[in-house]
């Protein structure tokens, strides 16, 4: 059964020490300027953060619904006139190669959202 005396007394000394380092932050003026300088860095980075996460979905949504799709068209069309010989096996494989490096792009911005988010997330202190 845990002491409830001892609990409550260590988080009385903690929230004490708490406030006597904010009185001593309150009278040291680099105390104070090194607070409100990361607090400013913190500020910045969440800026930075939501605006990679913004960024990320525009481009999430650009390569989903016009540059992945427009490519898979091209060797399909590319295989098609690959078979009765209209175009050279080098047109066939440069279209399947722009396929999977757009895929690889739009998996890459997914990936850059995500990160940006994670980031976000451990500034504001939320758990995942």
């Amino acid at each position: 059964m845990p002491n409830y005396t001892e609990i409550v007394w260590t988080g009385g000394m903690a929230l004490l020490m708490g406030l006597l380092i904010g009185l001593e932050r309150e009278r040291n003026p680099a105390a104070k300027a090194g607070l409100r300088a990361r607090r400013l860095d913190v500020v910045a980075q969440a800026e930075r953060d939501y605006i990679a996460i913004h960024t990320a979905e525009h481009i999430i949504t650009l390569y989903r619904d016009a540059f992945v799709p427009q490519a898979e068209a091209s060797p399909a069309a590319a295989l098609a006139a690959y078979r009765p010989p209209k175009v050279d096996f080098q047109t066939l494989v440069t279209a399947v190669i722009e396929v999977l490096d757009l895929r690889q792009q739009y998996f890459r911005a997914i990936a850059d959202h995500e990160i940006a988010l994670a980031r976000l997330r451990q500034l504001i202190g939320e758990q995942p």
